[in-house]
């Protein structure tokens, strides 16, 4: 069995304020040198797979298609336990979701895997509509918030979250499943002996073929701003500075 999984490389999310810029003009995040990681559940989304190769032996590539320095998220994605990777150079700031899935969905055409497995959502943009699309244009079934697969007896067993808890899915068809975090599916952190190895492992590098143009555009993009209020309660003594806190408190309906 082959197993695919598919990585969106994001600037670091839990970067410092100060550090988060937007470029209004090209309508995008300024990188500088703030730190490339894998979208936190498309590791997840890894992890799953790599328990299923642990198990039964299975083949796992790793596939993104990015603008941004790949070099140490994908080195990572080795070192956990991918067999290669392959990276698509995209030189376009912004790519819609239909045209990366159909980006995707030419290069992986022939190369025959049987389980495709992505984040449910990305850490920048949590659309949540990657895995959908992407199932409708490979004309696969599509099983979403997920965080578990076991293989049995030639069928798949997904595990999906629900509102009480979760279902057992069962297919022995191939599919694509979208991964949410859970406790049985923690990335794991490769050890010494793995980041060696991992760099003996292929990554092959393309730049994307075909022509692709947005259906999205982007009209407006701007940067949260935050307000931040400091009212000093003035009294005699700590009792009274108590009674005023207390009193304020309670006209602003905390307490």
């Amino acid at each position: 069995m082959k197993i695919l999984v598919l990585l969106k490389l994001v600037v670091d999310p839990d970067i410092p304020p100060a550090k988060f810029k937007i470029d209004y003009d090209l309508k995008t995040q300024v990188v500088d040198d703030n730190p490339i990681l894998i979208s936190s559940y498309d590791e997840n989304a890894l992890e799953v797979a790599l328990k299923l190769k642990e198990k039964h032996n299975f083949e796992v590539d790793v596939l993104t298609l990015t603008n941004l320095d790949y070099s140490q998220p994908i080195r990572k994605a080795l070192a956990m336990g991918a067999d290669k990777a392959f990276v698509l150079l995209n030189p376009q700031k912004f790519m819609d979701v239909t045209n990366t899935a159909k980006i995707i969905a030419d290069y992986i055409t022939g190369k025959k895997y049987n389980l495709i497995l992505t984040g449910f959502e990305s850490a920048d943009w949590g659309q949540r509509t990657f895995a959908p699309v992407l199932a409708s244009i490979l004309n696969l079934n599509l099983i979403t918030f997920s965080y578990k697969i076991e293989y049995q007896d030639n069928f798949w067993k997904v595990y999906k979250l629900v509102d009480n808890g979760y279902i057992v899915l069962k297919t022995n068809q191939d599919i694509v499943v979208s991964i949410t975090t859970h406790s049985e599916n923690q990335p794991r952190y490769p050890k010494v002996k793995e980041i060696m190895l991992a760099s003996k492992k292929p990554i092959f590098v393309e730049e994307i073929k075909g022509q692709y143009s947005n259906s999205v555009k982007i009209e407006k993009l701007e940067q949260p701003t935050t307000k931040i209020e400091c009212q000093i309660i003035e009294g005699k003594d700590s009792h009274e500075k108590a009674q005023k806190l207390y009193q304020k408190l309670k006209e602003l309906k905390i307490i």
